[in-house]
């Protein structure tokens, strides 16, 4: 009877694991097969994740990108992930490579497919037993939510309603979640996001994530709005807000109230 309350239960992402690993040598060799097999199969998506940690193979890689350019990298639009993804891996160093291809699936599901990211952060022991997997795949998600226009209004209302969760502190997530969430929050835009946005703006503890709120909602139309006016000058009073420095920003921010406050007129 001990034994069967608190032996550990099989780890379902080491079983499907097992089950896609096979795909992985072609996948870090970018057969376009392989790839997507990992990018359009929740399943094998999840199995790409346990290996991000658990996966000791030794890969070799023969499909090598081509050199980088010596002139500075170009900036590129972070909406063209290909372009993105061939950047990254062309500056990457020999020993960075393979953890670029293998994050390269994780991160286009961060664009085409962010519900199963949000699932997967649900799952029951992933947030306990995969710390800092989770942390990166939150960083993609937010990535994906600031640079893609394809997600659905499914995908924004389960995205919204997950980053909504942690920013209130309804879910138990690290600290470090609730910054990134403050864009996946306004770019989902779930219902009452401009009066919950202008709450946190005002009484989070947390000067990171009103800075956050601060730069995210800056001369965006959708946040003009009169609750933003006392929400701006608490901000502008507490004592981080000192830690902006660049005249820009503050000038951006301050233009901010002041269309807020001829909204309120």
């Amino acid at each position: 009877m001990f034994k069967q309350l608190f032996s550990s239960p099989v780890n379902p992402l080491q079983t499907a694991f097992e089950r896609h690993c096979h795909l992985i040598p072609a996948m870090l060799e970018k057969e376009p097969k392989a790839v997507a097999h990992f990018v359009d199969n929740e399943e094998a998506f999840r199995a790409l994740f346990h290996g991000l940690s658990h996966d000791d193979t030794d890969y070799e890689i023969r499909n090598l990108p081509a050199a980088p350019s010596p002139d500075e990298p170009p900036m590129l639009d972070p909406s063209d992930m290909e372009a993105m993804f061939a950047q990254m891996e062309a500056l990457a160093d020999p020993d960075e490579l393979l953890t670029q291809r293998y994050w390269t699936p994780l991160r286009q599901v961060a664009f085409k497919h962010p519900q199963w990211i949000v699932r997967l952060l649900e799952t029951r022991g992933v947030r306990s037993r995969y710390r800092w997997e989770c942390k990166e795949l939150m960083q993609e998600l937010w990535r994906g939510a600031m640079a893609s226009g394809d997600w659905s209004t499914e995908d924004c209302q389960v995205v919204g309603e997950f980053a909504t969760g942690i920013l209130l502190k309804r879910v138990k997530a690290p600290e470090a979640w609730r910054e990134p969430c403050v864009l996946m929050v306004a770019r989902c835009h779930p219902p009452g996001t401009v009066e919950m946005l202008a709450d946190v703006l005002t009484h989070d503890r947390s000067w990171p994530v009103r800075l956050a709120v601060l730069e995210c909602i800056s001369g965006r139309e959708q946040f003009v709005h009169p609750v933003m006016v006392p929400a701006l000058e608490a901000a502008f009073a507490h004592k981080g807000y000192r830690s902006v420095w660049c005249p820009d920003s503050r000038a951006s921010f301050q233009n901010h109230l002041e269309r807020c406050r001829a909204a309120a007129c």
